[in-house]
């Protein structure tokens, strides 16, 4: 078992779909792979991560050209837990087999619990496990200490690496920085701190590229803040002024403080509260979000808001691809650490007002008829709720 271990932004899943593709590409003395491979990745989809949805994918694969290709999949956990093993320890030996997981701490049980039973304690001879873990895991203290277990540090990316991953950037859109010894502009970029980070490098490519104007590239390049938590505030801040007239701050602080992200229409129906508080908002009562909260006075148009969405996923995780049922959710510890500090500020007036919100919203969820039965609604509304409710200390219920 490989454990691939890196922080947060490091290129940990370029660097497993890198990996499975080369493992698949025969060489040139090669006319086939070296072997079987499969890669999966739990950020895939919001519903990648449940360990069920990993063990039907590893299973369905497995069951490839024998009997039981054709058979319906185990319906419960332990069912395809146990045929998970069986399947791995019917391996043909002669031929290799490389399992890689991306994002394996992120697993989560039934119950929305981390878990990693589904890891076997051995694998079988030419079976090989890839596992991308945070370098803060528990996940990775706990795995590193099985004897068989082969650390691999990702680190930070070399100078040569920088270079490619700007140059392919902005080669999608036929553009690319001087390199020039008289004008070097790429190397102004590479030498930022927070250039070490393939999502760092990302974002300040997206920000040129929507922003930069030729004749001031120079200027709009050594104006880009040298970190990621500080390119992260600088573009949350555009974003802002872009849509300060509909009260987008007031919504990404019900963004930041939610526990588990917020859905698309989440946002969107926060958004409209947001959008009928834009003058007075900071004196509105619970009563008053509760009244927006059923009834918006204003909706924001659906082309202001997809332009906000695409914003933000690329700014959240530019590397998912969304569903519209998948969270927004600050994973990223620089990430949410920007999102804090340019959204809620010290005091607690922020603060509440961001608690407020969200708790105003998901009460309507819960309570949508307004009868305080809270019958047949989401059980996700009921288990974040009150937290929320606890966290504005301001109102009385």
């Amino acid at each position: 078992m490989v454990l691939l271990e890196g922080a947060p932004g490091e290129g940990k899943t370029v660097f497993m779909a890198a990996l499975a593709n080369a493992l698949r590409t025969p060489t040139k003395s090669q006319k086939t792979p070296r072997g079987d491979v499969i890669s999966y990745s739990t950020a895939a989809t919001q519903s990648a991560c449940t360990v069920e949805n990993l063990l039907r994918c590893l299973v369905q694969w497995l069951r490839r050209g024998n009997e039981k290709e054709d058979l319906p999949l185990p319906s419960s956990y332990k069912d395809l837990l146990t045929e998970f093993h069986s399947q791995l320890s019917d391996t043909r030996k002669d031929q290799s087999l490389v399992l890689l997981v991306d994002g394996a701490e992120h697993v989560q049980d039934g119950t929305g619990q981390l878990t990693s039973d589904w890891i076997p304690q051995h694998l079988p001879q030419g079976v090989s496990l890839v596992l991308s873990v945070t370098s803060t895991s528990a996940l990775l203290r706990v795995l590193t200490k099985r004897k068989w277990a082969a650390l691999f540090p990702l680190g930070q990316l070399s100078l040569p690496d920088r270079k490619e991953i700007v140059q392919k950037e902005l080669g999608v859109y036929g553009k690319k920085l001087s390199d020039s010894a008289f004008n070097n502009q790429l190397q102004t970029l590479l030498m930022k701190k927070g250039a070490v980070s393939p999502l760092y490098l990302h974002l300040a490519c997206e920000d040129l590229r929507n922003f930069a104007s030729f004749e001031k590239m120079k200027e709009s390049l050594q104006a880009l803040p040298p970190s990621l938590s500080e390119l992260v505030q600088h573009s949350l801040s555009r974003l802002q002024s872009q849509y300060r007239e509909v009260g987008l701050g007031w919504a990404l602080a019900a963004l930041t403080v939610s526990t588990t992200g917020l859905r698309e229409r989440d946002l969107y129906a926060i958004l409209n509260m947001c959008n009928g508080l834009t003058s007075g908002g900071e004196k509105a009562t619970w009563q008053d979000m509760l009244h927006l909260a059923r009834k918006p006075v204003k909706r924001v148009p659906m082309a202001t808001f997809s332009h906000v969405v695409r914003s933000l996923q690329s700014l959240i995780d530019p590397s998912r691809c969304y569903g519209p049922d998948d969270l927004l959710a600050l994973t990223n510890p620089e990430v949410r650490l920007a999102f804090k500090k340019e959204l809620l500020l010290p005091g607690e007036a922020d603060w509440t007002r961001a608690h407020i919100l969200l708790a105003a919203h998901l009460w309507v969820l819960a309570d949508p008829q307004g009868t305080f039965k809270f019958l047949h609604c989401e059980s996700s509304s009921i288990l974040n709720l009150p937290f929320h409710l606890v966290s504005d200390t301001s109102s009385s219920f």
